[in-house]
């Protein structure tokens, strides 16, 4: 963590500790995504099968 000592001990650093967060955040997204997505996925499958069940239905 230099970043963050260096921009404790500079004051003009202000913005040090907010770089760290710019790689981090669309690998943090793209875990988001691929942990939401397959559910997400299941469920529109799922609710396009009970919907086309339905039209077959009527």
């Amino acid at each position: 963590m230099p970043l963050l000592l260096q921009s404790h001990r500079n004051p003009m650093a202000s913005c040090a500790p907010s770089i760290p967060f710019f790689p981090f955040f669309p690998s943090f997204f793209i875990l988001i995504f691929l942990t939401h997505a397959p559910s997400v996925y299941f469920k529109l499958k799922v609710s396009n099968f009970v919907w086309v069940q339905f039209l077959e239905i009527v």
